[in-house]
């Protein structure tokens, strides 16, 4: 199993569960995007803890991902991805999977065009990792989230498709995959 060297996860919601995967594989650099800060609703789904609301979810990812991995490279940029600069466009030079967990349906910028990308959505039990999207598609039927949000579905998702890139398993052409956690279990 061969982790990519660098990484970009964007969007730190459920998404920072593919940033803490990514570290604890050994991805050497990872660029975090995300402007939002951490609220006590996202306690419940994320590796983030009750010291941290209020804080930058990009700072305190970053925080999270030295305790587990000291000798990583993290970059945090506290900004939504269409609002990166120039400057900042450089970390994404050597990313080699770009991981888009935005809660959004628009496409990602053009200055990440030519990258790998797997897009990965949830909404209670259901998850989604979407390989190359073409984003004109539509993931679901619903806008926003429909039932309440737990950890399993977000961490499961997020464990798949680090997995799918640490083993060289990431489809070249678009590929949907699409599970509902509930059919998972053994019941």
């Amino acid at each position: 199993m061969t982790p990519p060297k660098s990484v970009a996860v964007i969007g730190l919601g459920g998404g920072s569960w593919v940033g803490y995967f990514c570290a604890l594989v050994g991805v050497q650099k990872i660029v975090l995007v995300d402007y939002d800060i951490i609220e006590v609703h996202n306690l419940n789904r994320t590796p983030y803890r009750k010291v941290h609301i209020g804080s930058l979810k990009v700072k305190a990812l970053a925080e999270i991902l030295y305790e587990i991995r000291p000798n990583i490279t993290v970059i945090p940029i506290p900004k939504r991805i269409e609002e990166v600069t120039d400057v900042e466009k450089e970390f994404f030079k050597d990313v080699e999977i770009v991981f888009d967990c935005r809660d959004r349906k628009d496409p990602l910028p053009n200055f990440l065009q030519g990258k790998k990308i797997i897009a990965l959505g949830c909404d209670g039990f259901e998850g989604l990792i979407h390989y190359n999207p073409d984003y004109s598609k539509l993931w679901g039927e619903a806008e926003g989230y429909t039932v309440p949000q737990f950890y399993a579905t977000p961490v499961l998702l997020s464990a798949l498709a680090v997995l799918s890139v640490c083993l060289g398993k990431t489809p070249e052409s678009e590929k949907v995959i699409q599970y509902d956690v509930r059919n998972l279990l053994f019941l």
